[in-house]
């Protein structure tokens, strides 16, 4: 996955962390094609993902954002498909999750979900973490 599939948001705060989730999943899709165990970089996708949504959730409280439920919905189907590649020993698998599944999903979340909160922040002068 390149970074510039990524849609652009309007925070390069958000724009850097989602390069930083890009890099993560290279560095484990990477691994799996080198025949290593790919164990770490999925481990610090998942902590960095996680710790990225709790943010996000954080954000949602603090400002009494609408509409979050789906967001949030989102945000555990990606968790969902990190475990899967956490806890899976079929390279193919991995591979399929990597370079395909979650990547799909992360530039529709961004598009989609990420785009709407960062852009309600802006319109209420608040910042996008």
């Amino acid at each position: 996955m390149e970074f510039n599939e990524c849609p652009l948001l309007a925070s390069e705060a958000v724009n850097r962390e989602h390069e930083q989730l890009v890099e993560l999943i290279n560095q484990a899709e990477f691994d799996v094609l080198m025949g290593r165990q790919a164990q770490r970089p999925l481990q610090a996708l998942k902590a960095f993902v996680q710790q990225h949504f709790a943010e996000e959730s954080q954000t949602f409280s603090q400002h009494a954002m609408p509409h979050c439920d789906a967001h949030r919905r989102d945000h555990e189907f990606l968790l969902q498909l990190i475990e899967q590649a956490c806890t899976s020993n079929d390279a193919e698998e991995l591979l399929s999750i990597l370079s395909d599944q979650l990547p799909n999903a992360i530039v529709r979340h961004i598009d989609r979900f990420d785009r709407q909160v960062v852009n309600w922040l802006k319109r209420h002068r608040r910042t996008a973490a």
